[in-house]
C-alpha cells in the first residue's frame, strides 16, 4: 500500500516545476546565491513560488547577458526590472520592491541634479545595459561612462573616489547597501533623485510559453506570504520595511 501510494506521488515531484532566474548582483535586492542573504527579492521570490509548488534556482548573470538569456528561453526570468526597461517582457501584477534612481558624489562636491541640462559637462558612471529613468537615458546612453561585467558598481564607485567621474547614478537602495559595505557612507553621498519612486518587478522571457504561469504564480504567493507578514519580516532582515506596509 505504501509503495503504490509513493509510485503516485512520485510524478508530481519529479515534475514540479523550476524556475530559473538571473541577473548581476544588486544587492540588498539580490545577493549571493546560497548565501544567508540572498537578497529580499529572491527571499521573497522563493517563498512566493513554494506557495504554488515551485522552485527557484537563482544564478548570477551579467545584467546585459540575463536580458538576452531570458529571451532566448535559456533562463525563465530576470530580477529587479522596470516595465520601461524591459517592456517585452511579462510582469506580474504584483511588484517586489520600490525605490528612486539617485545621483551620488564624494561628499564635499556641492553638485546636485536638477534636471537634464544640469547633467551638461558632467563625467556621469553608468552600467551597461541599464535603463535609469526615461527622463534621462538618452542622455546618458549618447554621454554616460558605461562599466559592464560584475561588480560594476564598485568599479564606479571607486573611479567616483579618484575623480575619475563626477557622479555614479544608481539605486538608493543598492547603493546605500553598497557604500556601508565598503565602509564609504558618509564619504560619497547624495546628489538628488531623478523622479518620482518606481517599481521593481521579476520579468520573465517575452518567448517562454511558462511566463504568464510563472509571473501569476508569483503574484499568488506574495500576497499570502504579505497576509501572513511574511514581505516585511524577510526585508526587516535587510534593515528595510514592507513597502506596502503601512
Amino acid at each position: 500500500m505504501k509503495y503504490s501510494l509513493l509510485l503516485l506521488l512520485l510524478p508530481a515531484v519529479c515534475s514540479a516545476q523550476t524556475v530559473t532566474i538571473g541577473a548581476d548582483e544588486w544587492f540588498p535586492m539580490n545577493g549571493e546565491p546560497n548565501s544567508a542573504t540572498p537578497g529580499f527579492m529572491i527571499e521573497i521570490a522563493d517563498k512566493a513560488l513554494t506557495v504554488s509548488g515551485m522552485s527557484l534556482d537563482y544564478k548570477i548573470v551579467p545584467w546585459e547577458r540575463a536580458i538576452f538569456m531570458a529571451r532566448e528561453g535559456k533562463i525563465d526570468c530576470i530580477v529587479g526590472a522596470s516595465s520601461e526597461e524591459v517592456p517585452d517582457f511579462v510582469f506580474g501584477k504584483e511588484e517586489y520592491a520600490r525605490d528612486h534612481m539617485t545621483f551620488y558624489v564624494n561628499n564635499g562636491d556641492s553638485w546636485k541634479f536638477d534636471n537634464v541640462e544640469s547633467l551638461n559637462g558632467k563625467k556621469i558612471g553608468i552600467i551597461s545595459g541599464y535603463g535609469y529613468s526615461e527622463i534621462i537615458d538618452d542622455w546618458l546612453e549618447s554621454n554616460g561612462q558605461a562599466m559592464a561585467g560584475n561588480n560594476a558598481l564598485e568599479k564606479n564607485i571607486k573611479k567616483l573616489q579618484s575623480k575619475r567621474i563626477d557622479a555614479v547614478i544608481d539605486s538608493k537602495l543598492v547603493m546605500d547597501a553598497k557604500l556601508k559595505e565598503m565602509n564609504l557612507t558618509g564619504q560619497i553621498v547624495s546628489a538628488g533623485t531623478v523622479d518620482e519612486q518606481y517599481s521593481l518587478y521579476i520579468a520573465c522571457g517575452p518567448n517562454n510559453p511558462k511566463s504568464q504561469s510563472i509571473v501569476s504564480a508569483l503574484d499568488t504567493g506574495i500576497k499570502q506570504l504579505r497576509s501572513q507578514g511574511e514581505v516585511n519580516s524577510i526585508m526587516q532582515k535587510y534593515g528595510l520595511t514592507d513597502w506596502k506596509a503601512n
